[in-house]
């Protein structure tokens, strides 16, 4: 068979960049391969042909491309604003756990529109879930949400139902082996769910501390009951004591 030298002009496209390190890496063939929707019909396509034609075997067996992170409908960029790096919300008062919470709201598949008040949500709910979990004491495993949860995962990485399994556990009164449950889970989800750290009250529960404890200086009792309600549902119970009101974590 005759030999036909081909010369091309240029750098080698990193199509065979990604082909080359996942190889290296991984081997020849690997289970998941992950990237963004963008990436599904050039890049994607092109790593999977090279790298089949190249070895002759199944590139990848699962492909898990993940939506875009938005700001105001639009794709996040430089350009059109919403863009902050882990360091700058940390600045504003947030944690990289806090951001996670926020992620794993929404499926993979769906586009996260991001905003300072949905990660104020993430923020309180993340804290209330630390606050509940800190409360309990039961240490062995219930095995049927174990496996609600794992259902969840098995369908299609549904973090946002693996969520959802995490309150219902912990709202359920009669639910034996929360603690041990709850690592397990976490085991997935990554949030530090078990580590002890002081009790950290969000702005919005101190601020209706200090507006119940006006009411009380009032002997407004109703309003200082309504607000009692309020941090309850926060996840947040008060003490009232000789040396003044304090916030615990509900257990």
């Amino acid at each position: 068979m005759k030999k036909v030298k081909v010369n091309f002009v240029g750098f080698p496209g990193w199509h065979i960049e990604c082909s080359a390190m996942s190889m290296k890496y991984l081997g020849e063939h690997f289970d998941i391969h992950t990237g963004g929707t963008d990436h599904i019909s050039i890049h994607h396509t092109n790593e999977i042909a090279q790298s089949e034609v190249a070895t002759g075997k199944k590139f990848v067996n699962y492909w898990v491309h993940g939506a875009f992170l938005t700001f105001k409908g639009e794709k996040i960029s430089k350009s059109k604003g919403g863009l902050y790096t882990l360091s700058e919300l940390e600045k504003k008062g947030f944690n990289s756990l806090e951001f996670r919470y926020l992620c794993l709201t929404t499926h993979y598949k769906k586009p996260l529109n991001f905003s300072i008040e949905k990660l104020k949500s993430a923020q309180t709910s993340y804290q209330r879930l630390k606050n509940i979990i800190a409360g309990i004491k039961d240490d062995s495993v219930n095995k049927k949400y174990v496996g609600e949860f794992e259902d969840a995962i098995n369908n299609d990485l549904d973090m946002p139902g693996a969520l959802q399994v995490l309150w219902k556990l912990l709202r359920d009164k009669k639910a034996k082996g929360k603690l041990g449950t709850v690592k397990k889970i976490d085991e997935v989800l990554g949030l530090d769910l078990l580590k002890k750290e002081k009790l950290k009250i969000p702005n919005n529960v101190s601020k209706l501390l200090k507006e119940r404890n006006n009411a009380r200086k009032k002997k407004d009792w109703k309003k200082a009951d309504e607000l009692r309600a309020k941090i309850k549902k926060l996840g947040y119970v008060i003490d009232d004591t000789k040396k003044g009101s304090f916030v615990k974590n509900l257990k």
